[in-house]
């Protein structure tokens, strides 16, 4: 007889009858299969029924963990794998024993998959790196960056130059400063065609090329949460006195796309967070504090869809897929909240937003049940610092970090959101979440610094920046002492497809320091990335307190053989 559960990945095999028996237990075999370094399959239970005390013996200590080990009448063991064990498959023995000299004895086979590495590429180099031992091999995490600022002596070029990142090859172009910066990693500061870039200079919004950084106009809107049209390169959205309007770049004018103070809605405001993204056809979504209510606009039409959020939802942000699922035909909609994050489909037909899930447990933590459905007290996927990302088969993915415990990390993972209750289940054994990459490792050596997740709203790129300090620490600005470098700090990285590239491209040099505004805040790289995937924006102070510059990254693409640069492409 064979029992197999729903998650796919733990099997109970060879039930033996308890009735008539002086010692029985639920199982003679377990099978569990798990990825290389985790995270570990589900717990087995494994039930006993005795009428003296009994003791279970473990053989395989290596590949297994019991608790616990002794007790009287009916009981019940869990059995742990263990989370560091090789590839290939590991075998053990538990006997139950008790004073009647009665035994049973379990096998137990536990199959570990490999785990496939990411592919790393680089427009050149790396040059100055060497490996990080825990990461994946021939990773070369760690870099020495030539004349890092400070104490070093590398200083950027002036408004409309570039320079060769020496760490990894990427062309970087300064476009505005030194006193500029751009918004968040989302919503993305290029137009729809890489023609213009929305940033702030001397603290205007500022439209300039993408490329030189030449002043185009002057506009009247905050530069930050305004969302570029994702077909023409005249008109940004904004959020305004409870009103999604529509400016002109050319005129300098604004139009009222939907008043929703007005109409069916009578809503006080309306925000995204300062975040997400308008997608290549024109959606956006947003939510209504007052009022409890989350949305989507079709901005074409125009028409809104809504849904109430749950009472006790404290929004952070919302998001929408940057298109319609291939398989559920569903658009999504995200709400990141104080907890697991909410997922939200459009019903076109009923003219609403359909509540179809939320943030799966987070099964690399220790403490739940690891079938990947969130429930009360376990530890669940909440999405902070992500974004949505479309493959080029046309899946939905949410792309962000995730602390893991089991085993101990930090890594970059994409959840696929057509996976429904099966989203929180590794991709490897048909669920939805995946491991990109792993960034930081535990033990005290590495720095676990902040980062910022961006995909393209029309190609299957994302980007990803690494601070080069922890989060909210900042340096003196007398202190001159080298920065100490641990795996990927510093980086700006991109991501092709559902992590079938890793390109590392430039480093960004920038630091905070304790005497510029927000603890250093602006002067994170909050990379983002154009709709087409070929540039990245981010802004960085090159080591200098308050000269912040935003640059220009070009992802590139090396080509067999000759080494020429394009755009990266799926």
């Amino acid at each position: 007889m064979q029992i197999r559960f729903a998650y796919l990945w733990l099997f109970w095999l060879g039930i033996v009858p308890m009735g008539g028996q002086e010692l029985a237990v639920s199982t003679q075999r377990l099978s569990l299969r798990m990825l290389e370094g985790g995270p570990r399959p589900p717990v087995a239970r494994l039930s006993i029924t005795s009428p003296t005390p009994w003791t279970a013996v473990l053989s395989g200590e290596e590949v297994l963990a019991l608790s616990p080990t002794a007790g009287a009448g009916t009981g019940m063991i869990t059995a742990t794998a263990v989370s560091w064990q090789k590839p290939g498959t590991h075998q053990a023995t538990i006997t139950i024993s008790n004073n009647q000299k009665i035994s049973r004895v379990i096998s137990v086979t536990l199959v570990v998959e490999p785990r496939q590495a990411p592919k790393f590429s680089y427009v050149a180099g790396p040059s100055g790196c060497s490996d990080a031992p825990g990461l994946p091999i021939a990773n070369a995490a760690v870099c020495v960056v030539p004349g890092e600022n400070p104490p070093g002596n590398f200083s950027p070029p002036a408004l409309g130059q570039s320079y060769t990142d020496p760490n990894f090859g990427a062309r970087v172009h300064v476009i505005a400063g030194p006193s500029a910066l751009h918004g968040y990693s989302t919503p993305s500061p290029v137009s729809a065609a890489n023609k213009y870039a929305l940033v702030s200079i001397d603290n205007e919004s500022t439209v300039v090329e993408l490329l030189t950084g030449k002043v185009i106009k002057k506009v009247s809107i905050n530069f930050e949460g305004a969302m570029w049209d994702g077909r023409n390169e005249r008109f940004l959205y904004t959020f305004a006195d409870g009103a999604v309007r529509r400016f002109d770049v050319t005129s300098g004018k604004a139009t009222t796309v939907v008043n929703y103070r007005a109409g069916a809605q009578r809503f006080q405001s309306i925000t995204a967070g300062g975040t997400g993204e308008m997608t290549k056809d024109n959606w956006l979504s947003f939510h209504a504090p007052q009022e409890h209510q989350v949305c989507a606009l079709d901005a074409t039409t125009p028409k809104t869809y809504c849904a109430r959020l749950p009472e006790d939802a404290k929004v952070d942000f919302t998001n929408i897929s940057k298109g319609v699922d291939r398989i559920s035909g569903h658009r999504y909609v995200l709400v990141i909240q104080n907890g697991p994050f909410l997922l939200y489909t459009v019903n076109q037909s009923a003219g609403r937003l359909d509540l179809a899930g939320r943030g799966p447990e987070n099964i690399l933590m220790d403490g739940g049940d690891g079938d990947g459905v969130c429930e009360e007290e376990e530890a669940c996927i909440a999405g902070v610092h992500s974004d949505t990302m479309e493959d080029s088969a046309g899946n939905q993915f949410l792309v962000t970090g995730i602390e893991e415990q089991a085993p101990c990390g930090y890594s970059l993972y994409s959840i696929q959101l057509n996976k429904g209750a099966q989203m929180g289940i590794p991709a490897e054994f048909g669920g939805g979440l995946k491991r990109t990459m792993p960034l930081f490792r535990c033990g005290g050596k590495d720095t676990w610094a902040d980062f910022h997740a961006a995909c393209a709203k029309a190609a299957p790129s994302c980007v990803f920046s690494i601070t080069t300090q922890a989060y909210n620490r900042t340096r003196n600005p007398n202190d001159k002492t080298p920065v100490k470098h641990t795996p990927y700090l510093g980086e700006i990285i991109v991501m092709r497809e559902n992590g079938a590239e890793i390109r590392r491209l430039a480093m960004h040099r920038s630091l905070q320091f304790s005497n510029e505004e927000a603890n250093g805040y602006w002067s994170t790289p909050r990379a983002a990335i154009s709709p087409d995937g070929a540039y990245v924006v981010a802004t960085s102070n090159f080591g200098f307190p308050n000269q912040r510059r935003v640059i220009v990254v070009e992802t590139g693409h090396l080509s067999e053989g000759a080494g020429s640069i394009s755009p990266l492409k799926p």
